[in-house]
């Protein structure tokens, strides 16, 4: 193991011990803004610890890494984008349109509580309701966004290698 190696990794358990320490101040803290601030104190540390580890695990084969996605042949691509985006982009809209009605019937006293994925409750504690209420579907958007900008590239890329309309390569003259 080289020095730089074990470096990383002793650097990596440190942080990982300040985000198990963080963590357990978090459960027990009183609900207050110090909880908040204890949260954050843990995902940067955790972050920061599975970082350091990540790079001294890896090796230099492993640095070229590619998506699976990437790998594919132009066509092939194209056909898995598809079948991604029609059904990921529907199923997150109406996520989002669920989520902002539970949301809009608790804050107009329809019901007493809703249940809703943690990081929705943590930006509706933090941000107010307006703010989440814009940030559920804007993550749908920003995910349709991407898909396109996927879908753009690999058309570009299927071009740029001569394939046809279907995908497949021209066939080689004789």
């Amino acid at each position: 193991m080289t020095s730089l190696r074990r470096q990383r990794m002793t650097t990596g358990g440190v942080f990982l011990g300040l985000a198990a320490v963080c963590f357990l101040s978090v459960l027990a803290a009183e609900p207050s803004d110090r909880r908040v601030r204890l949260t954050v104190a843990t995902l940067v540390c955790f972050g920061f610890g599975l970082t350091y580890l990540v790079r001294a695990l890896r090796t230099s084969a492993q640095l070229s890494y590619q998506a699976p996605m990437d790998a594919l042949p132009p066509a092939e691509r194209l056909q898995r984008l598809k079948k991604v985006a029609l059904v990921g982009v529907p199923a997150l809209l109406a996520l989002a349109v669920w989520t902002d009605w539970s949301l809009y019937r608790l804050y107009r006293g329809q019901v007493g509580e809703v249940r809703v994925w943690a990081p929705v409750a943590l930006m509706d504690d933090l941000l107010g309701p307006w703010l989440t209420a814009v940030a559920v579907p804007a993550l749908s958007i920003l995910v349709a966004v991407s898909l396109r900008a996927q879908w753009v590239r690999a058309k570009r890329d299927m071009e740029k290698h001569g394939a046809g309309p279907d995908g497949l390569p021209p066939p080689a003259s004789q």
